[in-house]
């Protein structure tokens, strides 16, 4: 897979920041927030462009995940 894109969203509509990298396959990608997620909280992530060695695009695709109760710290 190629083009990529990845955006994850807080309730708040705004992009949260960070990385984007893949295996080199380009068959896993792993997306790494510049700072830690909020506790309990819904976020969405949108996949579009993605392209596969044909050049196929995939359909854009949404789905929403929720945080855990506590930091990773506590």
């Amino acid at each position: 897979m190629t083009d990529v894109q990845v955006i994850i969203k807080d309730p708040s509509d705004t992009a949260v920041q960070g990385t984007l990298s893949s295996d080199n396959g380009n068959t896993l990608w792993t997306f790494t927030p510049a700072a830690p997620l909020a506790v309990s909280t819904v976020y969405r992530v949108e996949v579009s462009g993605a392209k596969n060695d044909s050049g196929n695009v995939m359909a854009p695709y949404t789905w929403s995940f929720t945080t855990g109760e506590t930091s990773p710290t506590e």
